[in-house]
C-alpha cells in the first residue's frame, strides 16, 4: 500500500508509515466487526442478513399453545410440522416468508420457555 501511495503522490514528502498505514487498517476493521456485531444483536439494522420471524407464524404458534392443555409437553418440531401443514397451499407450496425449520424451532422454543415462565408467575 505504502508502494501505491509513493507512486500517486512521487512530489509528496510526507507519507504514512507502513506501522501507521496497519494501524489504521486495523482500526477500520475492528470498527466494522464492531458495528456489525451490534446491528445484528440489536436489531436496529434494516439491512440485516437475517429475518424477522414473521408475526403470522408466531400467531399460530400461540394458537398451537392454546388449544393443547398443557403447552409445556408440545416439542418444537412437532409445532414446526403443524405450522407446515397449516400453510402449505395445494400445489404442496409454502408462502416465501416462510420460516426455515431452524428459525420456526428456535421461536417456538423461545416462546414456550415464555409461557413456562408465566405460569410460574401465575402459580407463585
Amino acid at each position: 500500500m505504502l508502494e501505491r501511495l509513493r507512486r500517486k503522490y512521487p512530489k509528496r514528502y510526507t507519507l504514512p508509515s507502513e506501522t501507521t498505514l496497519k494501524q489504521e487498517i486495523s482500526k477500520l476493521f475492528d470498527k466494522q466487526k464492531k458495528n456489525t456485531s451490534k446491528e445484528t444483536a440489536s436489531g436496529d439494522n434494516n439491512n440485516r442478513s437475517y429475518a424477522k420471524f414473521p408475526e403470522i407464524y408466531a400467531n399460530a404458534f400461540k394458537r398451537y399453545m392454546k388449544e393443547v392443555e398443557d403447552a409445556s409437553t408440545i416439542k418444537p418440531k412437532e409445532a414446526y410440522d403443524k405450522l407446515v401443514e397449516d400453510y402449505t397451499d395445494e400445489n404442496g407450496r409454502l408462502p416465501s416468508d416462510f420460516p426455515s425449520y431452524k428459525q420456526g424451532t428456535s421461536k417456538f422454543s423461545g416462546m414456550k420457555t415464555s409461557y413456562r415462565k408465566q405460569l410460574l408467575k401465575e402459580i407463585l
